[in-house]
């Protein structure tokens, strides 16, 4: 009809006893004009009196969000880089990241302003898959998120296997067991352990055992 800014959207609804329709992808904040009409095998109804619906406000959309490794001594430091989003639907408030190792709690910081397009990140893991998600917020609340992966480069680990305990199977054979060092410690993948004796009151002799099973 008259004062249409396009053409309408028609939707079939093939079933005669039907009373209902779901309709999805509207734009948010937007004023829609809905008529529905009936019809026979013979043709068209009369279509009902309109009715006006107003969508309410949206949500930013993703910003495109960049990230770049700063520092990989002693810790990681990294910094991420965004753009604006390209939908506001209203004023940009500012930003919503959340952040850690992935698949273990997030972080969340709070990030006021629309000129804040980037921010810094020290002392992450090292070894480690991080995960860091990037939101524009608006009125409403906050928008889509952007998800980033970033796994962190190997470094020695930092701290000693734990829980270290022996057991005699003979008189002259024992086993010596352990458990990898802290997460926090291992700055990557653990690949072999490294096994010293030596006689207590003299250290001239030493025996040195590798392995490469993780126990």
């Amino acid at each position: 009809g008259k004062g249409f800014l396009n053409e309408p959207m028609r939707y079939d609804v093939l079933d005669g006893k039907a009373q209902e329709l779901v309709v999805s992808g509207l734009q948010p904040d937007t004023r829609y004009s809905v008529q529905v009409a009936a019809l026979t095998r013979k043709g068209d109804g009369d279509r009902s009196p309109p009715v006006s619906i107003k969508t309410p406000g949206g949500v930013p959309n993703r910003p495109n969000v960049n990230l770049k490794i700063l520092e990989r001594e002693p810790t990681v430091t990294i910094e991420l880089e965004w753009t604006r989003p390209s939908q506001t639907y209203g004023e940009l408030l500012g930003y919503r990241l959340r952040y850690g190792v992935k698949d273990q709690p997030l972080k969340e910081e709070m990030l006021k302003g629309t000129s804040v397009s980037h921010h810094r990140i020290n002392d992450l893991e090292r070894g480690v898959e991080y995960e860091f998600r990037v939101a524009g917020e608006n009125h409403i609340g906050f928008g889509q998120e952007t998800i980033k992966y970033l796994a962190t480069p190997e470094g020695p680990p930092s701290g000693p296997p734990t829980n270290i305990s022996y057991h005699f199977q003979t008189p002259d054979v024992v086993s010596v067991t352990w458990t990898a060092p802290l997460r926090e410690h291992r700055n990557g993948q653990i690949t072999r352990y490294d096994v010293q004796f030596h006689k207590k009151a003299d250290r001239t002799t030493i025996i040195d055992r590798n392995t490469t099973a993780t126990k």
